[in-house]
């Protein structure tokens, strides 16, 4: 089975202790239930600052990427904090694509 082909290989690569380990980790993160607070903009740096002190204990637990962290904060943001961060990452891809034609000029 391909699934069986995957793992071989995964253990291959990653060496058989460290994929234990991982399967270990996943088990416990499947079966925990982490209630991360929603964000909506409010002038208070007290709840702004528990929010992300809340979504970096997150990321760390399930060991996000990057990319993983910015796809579920943005999850967790409810209007008016969805509606800037929409208009500020439209702004930023409107301004790379400037610099981009610019540099293509």
């Amino acid at each position: 089975m391909d699934h069986e082909r995957f793992r071989d290989r995964d253990d291959a690569i990653v060496g058989r202790s460290a994929r234990n380990a991982y399967k270990s980790y996943s088990d416990i993160s499947r079966k925990t239930r982490v209630n991360v607070p929603t964000y909506a903009c409010k002038i208070d740096a007290t709840t702004f600052t528990e929010w992300i002190v809340a979504m970096e204990d997150c990321f760390d637990l399930y060991k996000m990427s990057d990319i993983e962290r910015v796809k579920f904060a943005k999850m967790k943001l409810l209007k008016p904090a969805k509606t800037f961060w929409h208009i500020v990452t439209t702004h930023l891809e409107h301004i790379n694509q400037l610099a981009i034609n610019h540099r293509q000029s």
